[in-house]
């Protein structure tokens, strides 16, 4: 699939609204569909001076080795250029946290779990580099029922035309994943208690060295500047070393089903 360029206009209230006009191309390899530009005006709550202090705080590992250049990770608000890697890190990541390419349309879960949350609310995206290069994020949303709606109004139906609908006898991934795309986000009982939800996602080279938990505590104290009560997110019981890794920074289990358990934190 090959998407045009989509166009977001977001407005950070900076004590003025000043409007940013973001141009995204994305480029897949299935060749199937076109999504047309589209623009959206947001509002977002980003606090600049706050923002821009995270940029300085470098997570530099190991130091010169050998002759070896020391990793230097660092945690950075997101920009738009980065959108590119949102959706390779979603693709690469994908399945259980291992690689998903070639199982699945390449662009099917940046559209799902990755762009429409940086459109809507960029100011609670934050990227993981590691030598200046992308290798994770965490990102979502402040409010999971106004997420929904703002969806359902401005991100579904475009893509819904680009990937049509399929019988439930194709029980594939993909087939689910674009049964989701036509029904929306489903409602999780912890929204109530939990409003606001995340999705993180790192690359090898980025995990086993406590950078999934620094991205965490960052977006953490984003959602308590903001004032919001709780947090939840969805683990699939496959991805075993995920569900145990959330009880250890906090998070407890407020929802299982067949297929997935619900993690929740109150903040």
């Amino acid at each position: 699939m090959t998407l045009a360029p989509i166009s977001a206009s977001i407005a950070p209230a900076l004590g003025a609204a000043i409007q940013l006009s973001i141009s995204i191309t994305v480029i897949s390899s299935s060749g199937a569909g076109t999504i047309s530009p589209e623009t959206v005006n947001l509002v977002g709550k980003a606090n600049t001076t706050w923002c821009n202090s995270l940029n300085t705080e470098n997570l530099a590992r190991n130091g010169h080795k050998q002759g070896i250049p020391m990793k230097a990770f660092d945690i950075r608000v997101f920009h738009p250029a980065d959108m590119p890697m949102l959706y390779q890190i979603c693709l690469e990541t994908g399945a259980s946290g291992s690689d998903a390419t070639g199982s699945l349309d390449r662009d099917i879960l940046g559209h799902i779990y990755a762009a429409p949350y940086v459109i809507f609310e960029p100011d609670l995206c934050f990227v993981l580099t590691l030598n200046g290069r992308v290798c994770g994020y965490i990102l979502g949303t402040s409010d999971s029922q106004q997420f929904a709606n703002w969806c359902e109004a401005k991100w579904w139906p475009t893509l819904r035309q680009a990937y049509p609908s399929r019988g439930k006898a194709d029980q594939s991934r993909e087939a689910s994943l674009i049964r989701m795309i036509h029904m929306g986000y489903p409602t999780s009982v912890a929204e109530d208690e939990y409003p606001a939800h995340l999705h993180i996602d790192i690359l090898p080279q980025g995990q086993g060295q406590r950078l999934g938990a620094r991205l965490i505590e960052t977006f953490l104290e984003r959602l308590k500047m903001l004032g919001v009560a709780g947090v939840h997110l969805g683990v699939g019981k496959d991805n075993k070393r995920a569900a145990a890794w959330y009880p250890r920074l906090g998070f407890h289990a407020v929802e299982e089903s067949d297929t997935d358990i619900t993690y929740a934190m109150r903040l």
